[in-house]
């Protein structure tokens, strides 16, 4: 029998995110490895983010747009605004918890970077990894960096 692993969503709403929780209720049903979702965190979509919270027994939810957070239920524990995913992450990770972060670009990085203070495995997907034109990591043009 093997242990049940925690595991934090961020981006659930999304394609990759709801994709990671259909996967998550796969591999509960067929007798694969068995996760534990603890915390889910969307961007603006407070109605989806409500039926996963309650499809998987989640309290500790975070939304990015704090407007849409007063759609959320009452029974949610809600972490609110740019940097709820990030909140969310600090409040309840444990050593050993699986974050993953299916955030588009480079809305990914203030949750993800620097990983959390309780040590949890951060997982990104391929298709969401940072690329070169991404603003943060593009290189000055010479003539903008000898000024």
């Amino acid at each position: 029998m093997t242990q049940e692993r925690r595991i934090i969503v961020l981006g659930c709403t999304g394609s990759i995110g709801t994709a990671t929780l259909e996967v998550i209720e796969h591999l509960a049903s067929s007798g694969g490895p068995t996760y534990r979702v603890v915390g889910l965190a969307a961007g603006a979509n407070a109605k989806l983010l409500a039926e996963q919270a309650t499809r998987f027994g989640v309290r500790d939810v975070a939304l990015a747009d704090a407007g849409s957070a007063a759609l959320l239920p009452a029974n949610l524990s809600v972490a609110r605004g740019p940097d709820a995913a990030l909140e969310l992450i600090e409040r309840i990770a444990q050593p050993g918890d699986m974050v993953m972060a299916a955030i588009v670009g480079v809305r990914a990085w203030r949750p993800s970077w620097p990983p959390s203070s309780a040590a949890a495995t951060l997982r990104l997907p391929t298709r969401k990894r940072w690329l070169p034109q991404d603003p943060w990591c593009a290189r000055p043009s010479p003539a903008r960096a000898s000024n």
